[in-house]
């Protein structure tokens, strides 16, 4: 396993209950991501190695 030099682990009790969206307040929004091979844009298929298709959707928009 590869070493982590940083870990924090949480009880269950300790876990966040409550989550905030700060992207909905900033007042420039984030350049889009993009593809580490091509150094374009990503699409949405770019990310199903990584993410199922309906998480990839999700990160997309």
């Amino acid at each position: 396993m590869k070493n982590i030099p940083h870990r924090i682990i949480l009880s269950e009790d300790q876990l966040p209950k409550q989550w905030y969206n700060l992207r909905a307040d900033m007042k420039e929004q984030p350049d889009s991501m993009l593809n580490p091979a091509t150094g374009k844009p990503a699409a949405e298929e770019d990310l199903y190695p990584v993410f199922c298709r309906e998480l990839a959707h999700q990160e997309m928009d």
